[in-house]
């Protein structure tokens, strides 16, 4: 790199309402930012785990819930004549939990990016950055090839307002939020809540993974059926593939870039 280069490198402050998607090829990139896209259906991410550990979950949009095994046996007396039974706990389990329409959603993955994650600097007409080493682990997979890809930086907010509007013209139900990392189960106090409402249950389902995917910081768009809705409206739009195509109007503030060094 030039000396003149040189001096226009700095460190690209990426505030609360931006997020980062990388892709190895820059059309897509290009055709992300003028609102066409794909989001993947969110099972297609259980069938990856073996083949792709980094990247795919046989617990994506499933959360493990804390339960306890009982054993009824018959007791020693009798209550109006019939036999009673006493139940004794026998083992604690953890089995997997999930809700209807979170297995049916289509999910948009972006990547969250702390102060200092990205360094940026320009160099014979092009927009080249660096991601710290907390991130690149993760990226150089999601890349597809070592060496360079590319990135589009975006505001959260005016993808939500597309988003939002897309599944608004179908009857079908948004949500978006940073995915939360934890193996905590869920608890029977955990439920008891959900029944306070739907959107309880879908923040701490269909954004949460497992604690070993933390390196990933990543920050869910997330189209689904309307809690209550079994008609299959998405399912039959998704024509048998595992992925919904987009298209939604461009996106105005954006920056593309040249991700390096991606190992």
């Amino acid at each position: 790199m030039s000396d003149e280069a040189g001096k226009k490198r700095a460190t690209m402050i990426i505030g609360p309402g931006q997020c980062m998607r990388i892709m190895s090829r820059k059309d897509y990139c290009e055709q992300l930012v003028q609102g066409h896209f794909r989001m993947s259906l969110i099972s297609r991410y259980h069938s990856m785990e073996e083949d792709d550990p980094e990247i795919g979950d046989s617990q994506e949009g499933r959360r493990p819930f804390a339960g306890q095994i009982f054993l009824g046996l018959p007791s020693s007396g009798s209550i109006g004549g019939a036999t009673s039974q006493q139940f004794w706990p026998v083992d604690a389990i953890s089995a997997p939990a999930s809700i209807p329409e979170a297995d049916e959603a289509v999910v948009l993955c972006a990547t969250l990016l702390g102060s200092g994650a990205l360094d940026t600097w320009e160099e014979t007409g092009r927009h080249l950055g660096k991601l710290s080493d907390s991130y690149t682990g993760f990226l150089s997979n999601q890349a597809g090839a070592p060496g360079s890809c590319y990135g589009v930086i975006f505001s959260i907010e005016e993808m939500a307002e597309r988003l939002s509007a897309f599944a608004e013209q179908y009857g079908l139900a948004f949500f978006h939020r940073a995915v939360e990392y934890s193996d905590e189960p869920l608890t029977a106090a955990d439920f008891a809540r959900f029944s306070t409402g739907e959107d309880a249950a879908l923040w701490r389902i269909l954004f949460h993974k497992r604690y070993i995917y933390r390196n990933q910081h990543e920050y869910r768009f997330a189209i689904l059926p309307k809690p209550g809705d079994r008609s299959g409206k998405l399912k039959s739009m998704l024509c048998g593939k595992d992925y919904l195509e987009v298209s939604v109007p461009p996106l105005k503030s954006y920056k593309l870039i040249e991700v390096c060094d991606l190992a």
